[in-house]
């Protein structure tokens, strides 16, 4: 299982335009559910659990968050067409203009050994550090009730 944690206060603050973008993105792409809301002492987390992340849409993900506010405006979420809208981010990423570019799962160089494979991909795609990845959630974040 693998664990993608979403800060909370980003999400929370991020713009309309993002919110959707990464709900329909992720509830269609990525196939996220509801997240589950932890805590790692100074943060709280949205952290989505599940079996079924794979790596060339993470990648997608991860580089639409590092280049987020590059999104340009003219790009509209259809959350009724998802599709369209993950078709259209993927065109737009796959573009070179944006500041971070997209790196896709063969051109990834993970360390061996690897500590963290999810992290690697984020961080290889330029991914901000409020978007994490792991084979779980830390032991160390408490669940917020």
């Amino acid at each position: 299982m693998a664990a993608l944690a979403l800060r909370k206060s980003v999400w929370d603050g991020g713009s309309a335009q993002l919110r959707a973008i990464f709900r329909t993105l992720g509830g269609y792409y990525l196939g996220l559910g509801n997240p589950a809301t932890y805590t790692d002492g100074s943060n709280q987390w949205y952290v989505f659990d599940d079996t079924r992340f794979e790596v060339r849409p993470l990648c997608y993900f991860a580089c639409l968050a590092a280049n987020q506010a590059d999104i340009p405006g003219y790009f509209t979420v259809d959350e009724s067409n998802p599709r369209k809208t993950r078709d259209d981010a993927m065109f737009w990423l796959e573009s070179p203009a944006r500041t971070t570019q997209l790196v896709l799962p063969g051109a990834i160089v993970h360390p061996d050994p690897d500590p963290n494979y999810w992290q690697t991909v984020l961080d290889a795609n330029g991914c901000p550090g409020w978007l994490r990845m792991a084979d779980s959630v830390p032991v160390s974040w408490t669940p917020v009730e």
